[in-house]
């Protein structure tokens, strides 16, 4: 009877005694989990992304995602839709089919959400200087302003492009839009 009461107070004064160290090994753990699970999640939004623009331009449908980084894009765009929605293919897909009414514009995702949709951005000032549609050019204004990833899918010929820094990567396929945004740590 002794005994067995006196390992109950023991392992409760070990953990009264050590209650820093505990709650430390405790705080690590938890955050290696909060990682591992943020980076599962990121990836998941990348491929949502990467799945959305390779159909968009398979299906000639143009359009603009802008993914934020440290800059908040939302205090540079015109007239957006709130939309503060998981990353879904679907969703994606349905906000850019032509003729529904947050075709036009662009979509902003920002920390793994939709943020808003059917955003306008500003054009740079050098327009005879810029390559490419209205599209584009959005894109290479907003990657001026901001230090976002801006996607762009030409509705004319259904190539990807990126703009990063307002410079325009042209041409990527699916495994050069992976590589692209895992060089930028999106």
């Amino acid at each position: 009877f002794i005994l067995n009461n006196f390992s109950t107070y023991l392992i409760i004064s070990i953990i009264i005694l050590f209650q820093d160290e505990l709650r430390e090994i405790l705080a690590e753990i938890g955050s290696k989990l909060r990682r591992q699970y943020n980076l599962a999640a990121k990836s998941e939004v990348k491929e949502e992304i990467i799945n959305t623009v390779v159909a968009l331009s398979l299906a000639r449908i143009g359009a603009i995602i802008a993914i934020e980084r440290e800059i908040k894009v939302k205090n540079y765009v015109n007239r957006p839709i709130k939309i503060d929605a998981v990353v879904n293919k679907d969703l994606l897909l349905t906000i850019f089919t032509p003729g529904s009414p947050l075709h036009d514009g662009a979509v902003v995702i920002s920390k793994d959400r939709i943020e808003v949709a059917r955003c306008f951005f500003q054009l740079p000032p050098l327009l005879e200087l810029s390559p490419g549609g209205t599209r584009h050019l959005a894109a290479i204004g907003i990657t001026q302003q901001t230090d976002c990833i801006a996607i762009v899918v030409s509705e004319e010929t259904g190539k990807i492009s990126m703009a990063v820094s307002g410079q325009l990567i042209r041409g990527l396929d699916r495994e050069g839009l992976k590589n692209r945004l895992q060089h930028y740590n999106v």
